[in-house]
């Protein structure tokens, strides 16, 4: 679509989240309630944008005293990290101040990690965009409370004041868990050595299933692994008794953070190796972990 800047009467400098335009060489924005669309090869992300009648240009990106001044002005949605999406901390507040009835909502340039307590800007275009952590807030003690009894497979029942919204997100993470050590059960249950086969087929084709698989094959034990905002993998495992965080690549597993120091050579292994390195450096008493 081609850019309608003939409302302005003059250049004016704004900050603006750019997107860019699949498989075309364009970038878009949403300013003063219209679509702004021009050429230009960048990145995502919060920018300085000189508008003027005779088109948009990108001037650079904004810094976060830029970014921090805008994000004051605009309405702030607070939410727990669930892959590249929020579940808000009040669903309430968002069905009746904003009408989204959605448990989930996607967030743009989101970075956090995993379950993290995130502040949120509401757009223009009505999207949401991360703006920082939110370490203040008083639920913060009891979310920790209840990743703690995620990581330790525990119920959260006898926990006080957790928030319907916190169960959600503890049964959420639970759920895809779950999808791997109900396959690990699957002979105890009571049906045809045919279905067995079809479920365990279906499963082996999956992410979890292709993830367990390279895990078991070199001796580790998989625990849980959950999907970052970016596409990587954060994986929970343990081998030999000793618990390890990873973030691998979800294509190939390649290691992008062993999670414990490699020599700076993590880029150069892959789940499997990572894993028969780690036994080695253990029997050797040589392993420093790096991720938590």
């Amino acid at each position: 679509m081609a850019i309608d800047l003939n409302r302005f009467d003059q250049t004016n400098i704004i900050i603006a989240p750019v997107h860019k335009l699949k498989y075309t060489d364009r970038v878009t924005t949403v300013y003063n309630n219209r679509v702004c669309t021009w050429k230009q090869d960048i990145e995502d992300g919060w920018y300085k944008i000189e508008m003027s009648a005779e088109g948009g240009k990108i001037l650079d990106k904004a810094d976060a005293i830029d970014q921090e001044e805008l994000f004051k002005k605009l309405d702030s949605i607070y939410g727990f990290v669930y892959r590249d999406k929020i579940i808000p901390m009040s669903f309430n507040t968002m069905k009746m101040k904003y009408g989204w009835f959605a448990d989930t909502i996607k967030v743009n340039f989101i970075t956090a990690q995993p379950w993290a307590l995130i502040n949120c800007v509401r757009w223009e275009d009505d999207k949401l965009y991360y703006w920082k952590m939110n370490m203040s807030n008083l639920i913060m003690s009891v979310l920790t409370k209840v990743k703690e009894a995620f990581d330790n497979e525990k119920d959260i029942n006898n926990l006080k004041y957790v928030t319907p919204e916190l169960r959600y997100l503890f049964i959420l993470n639970c759920i895809q868990r779950k999808a791997i050590h109900d396959i690990q059960k699957l002979e105890e249950l009571n049906i045809s050595n045919d279905e067995k086969e079809e479920i365990k087929k279906d499963f082996a084709n999956s992410l979890s299933g292709k993830l367990l698989h390279v895990f078991e094959d070199a001796g580790a034990h998989l625990i849980h692994y959950q999907i970052k905002a970016n596409g990587s993998l954060q994986v929970d495992w343990s081998v030999d008794g000793e618990r390890f965080n990873s973030i691998l690549s979800p294509d190939t597993f390649s290691v992008k953070e062993a999670g414990y120091c490699m020599s700076d050579a993590d880029h150069d292994h892959n789940a499997r190796s990572m894993i028969l390195l780690a036994k080695e450096y253990m029997k050797d008493d040589l392993i420093y972990k790096t991720r938590e």
